[in-house]
């Protein structure tokens, strides 16, 4: 793939060159050591190319690809790293994929029992049990309302419509 008018082929391998130069053999990577942001992935400012890039994508992109709407990926799972060989292009749905495999997603990997442990009310994101549904619904129907139900139980006013109506907790 042609370099893009994203990264201009003019500058391409002098950054490169930069990138290569200011950076430390650690391991089998080869770790940038210039600034990070804060998840750790090396960023340089080209003035020729208006702004602040990341130096991962300076690397793929001096390697021929096209960056446009691509993602610089790592197969290290090492933000820092330039090394070529370390590097590859996704889509976003690759590189979420990529940290789902390996672990490294915010997202807890899916679970097949997730449902049967709601429904127990012992699933660790969950506010209410079972019980707790339960008295809400009879209390609404007595004639309290959702706004004071929803300061008694630290849940929002939505949420306790939601349980009434049935979109939430439905299976009780």
């Amino acid at each position: 793939m042609p370099a893009t008018e994203l990264f201009p082929v003019k500058h391409l391998r002098i950054y490169a060159l930069k990138i290569f130069l200011r950076s430390r053999v650690i391991g089998r990577c080869w770790e940038w050591q210039g600034a990070r942001n804060n998840r750790g992935y090396g960023k340089m400012q080209v003035r020729a190319w208006g702004g602040v890039h990341y130096v991962h994508r300076i690397i793929l992109a001096a390697m021929g690809h096209d960056m446009r709407g691509w993602h610089g990926c790592h197969h290290c799972d090492n933000p820092a790293c330039v090394r070529p060989s370390h590097l590859f292009i996704g889509t976003a749905t690759d590189n979420y994929r990529d940290s789902r495999a390996k672990g490294r997603s915010k997202k807890p990997p899916a679970r097949k029992d997730w449902p049967q442990m709601v429904r127990a009310g012992k699933h660790h994101w969950q506010r209410l049990n079972l019980g707790q549904v339960q008295t809400i619904r009879a209390r609404y129907d007595s004639g309290e309302t959702q706004a004071a139900l929803a300061r008694e139980f630290n849940v929002s006013q939505q949420q306790v419509s939601k349980i009434v109506r049935r979109q939430r907790w439905a299976h009780s």
